[in-house]
């Protein structure tokens, strides 16, 4: 019987220790089926969690989860976050400077690219509209 306790306790510990970073490899998965509401779902919770909260891993999928939603086609997927842009910017800034080891920098690099140029490209849209503190705002993002 204190066998089987000690096997029980065993195992919820190791799960524990597992779940986040299973959730954010199940967030990772979503995003390659382009379910980006499961894929949200999934990551949020990683990035207050104390085991995966400074791993360049969870901000990276976080960010790469929020660029595929801001850069999305369809309306419907836009509308999950109206500010996907701005947290995929922030999730890569922050998962650049927890890599140490520049595992993700080629990437991040190329993705903040992209964002700089829809920055640029709402900085337009917004200067054509007069609204130009947002113009400002969005301008400056494009220096990446």
């Amino acid at each position: 019987m204190k066998k089987l306790l000690f096997l029980l306790m065993l195992a919820l510990i190791v799960n524990a220790a597992t779940g986040q970073k299973a959730k954010r490899t199940t967030a990772f998965n979503y995003l390659r089926n382009d379910k980006l509401e499961k894929a949200m779902e999934y990551i949020e919770p990683t990035i207050t969690h104390e085991k995966t909260m400074s791993d360049p891993k969870t901000w990276y999928y976080r960010g790469t989860i929020y660029l595929k939603i801001a850069l999305s086609d369809d309306p419907e997927i836009r509308t999950l976050s109206p500010d996907a842009l701005d947290i995929a910017y922030e999730s890569y800034i922050k998962s650049k400077a927890l890599d140490e080891k520049e595992e993700y920098l080629k990437d991040i690099d190329a993705n903040m690219r992209v964002i700089a140029q829809e920055y640029y490209n709402r900085a337009v849209i917004n200067y054509n509209e007069q609204n130009f503190e947002e113009a400002a705002s969005d301008f400056e993002k494009t220096y990446i």
